[in-house]
C-alpha cells in the first residue's frame, strides 16, 4: 500500500492493488474533505454544543446545495460530489430540491436555494449558480463571526472569510474577470478592505 500526508499530521493508508481506485486525481485534499465527514459525525456524537455544529457543517451544507442543483438539472448521478450529512444530504437535497420545497431546508439555504436553482435552470451558468451559493455561504460564515457567543468562534469565522475572499481574488485575477463580478463574488469581512482586494484583483497580478 502507500501512505499519504495532508495536512494536520493525518495518516491515510491506502491499498494499491487493482481494485484500488485512487489515483493521482484524487487529491490528498479530497481525501481530508473525507476524513472531515468522520470526525463531524463523530463530534456530533460526542454531544457537543451545537453551535459549534453548525459552524463545522456550514460549508458542506451550501457545497451539497450546489452539488443538488447540478444533479437534478443535469439528471447525471453524482453520489460521491456529496457530504454525508444528517440535516441535508444527498437523497434530502434531491428531494427537496425536485419539488422546490426550499422552506424545508436548513434555514440558512432556504433564500439562496430558488435563486440558485432558477438561475442554473435558466442560463445553465454552472459557475453562476456556485458563485450565488458561495457567497451565501460566505455571508452567512461572515455572520456568525459578528454574533457567536464563543470570542474564539468569532475570530474562526472571520479569518475563514477572510481566506476565502482572498482566494477568490486571486483566482479571478488568473481568470481576468470584471470588477463587477469579483465584488459580487467578496463577502463582507472585517479583517479586510473588501473593496480595495476587489479592485486589486480586477487591475493586475502586481497590485493584488
Amino acid at each position: 500500500g502507500h501512505t499519504i500526508f495532508v495536512d494536520g499530521g493525518l495518516v491515510i493508508q491506502r491499498a494499491a492493488d487493482k481494485s484500488d481506485t485512487y489515483s493521482q486525481d484524487k487529491t490528498a485534499e479530497a481525501v481530508l474533505s473525507s476524513e472531515e465527514d468522520k470526525t463531524l459525525r463523530m463530534i456530533e456524537e460526542l454531544g457537543l454544543d451545537q453551535e459549534i455544529l453548525d459552524i463545522l457543517s456550514l460549508p458542506k451544507l451550501f457545497h451539497n446545495l450546489k452539488s443538488g442543483i447540478r444533479e437534478v438539472i443535469s439528471q447525471d448521478s453524482h453520489e460521491q460530489a456529496f457530504y454525508d450529512l444528517s440535516a441535508f444530504d444527498r437523497e434530502t437535497a434531491l428531494h427537496l430540491i425536485t419539488t422546490k420545497n426550499y422552506e424545508a431546508m436548513p434555514e440558512q439555504l432556504q433564500k439562496v436555494a430558488p435563486i440558485a436553482y432558477e438561475t442554473m435552470l435558466k442560463t445553465g451558468d454552472s459557475q453562476k449558480c456556485d458563485q450565488l451559493v458561495d457567497k451565501a455561504c460566505l455571508d452567512e460564515m461572515y455572520a456568525i463571526s459578528q454574533k457567536a457567543s464563543s470570542p474564539l468562534l468569532r475570530r474562526y469565522e472571520s479569518l475563514q472569510v477572510a481566506l476565502a475572499d482572498i482566494k477568490i481574488a486571486v483566482r479571478a485575477q488568473k481568470m481576468r474577470k470584471s470588477l463587477d463580478f469579483i465584488k459580487d463574488s467578496l463577502a463582507e469581512c472585517s479583517l479586510l478592505d473588501v473593496s480595495a482586494l476587489a479592485k486589486a484583483a480586477a487591475s493586475s497580478q502586481e497590485d493584488l
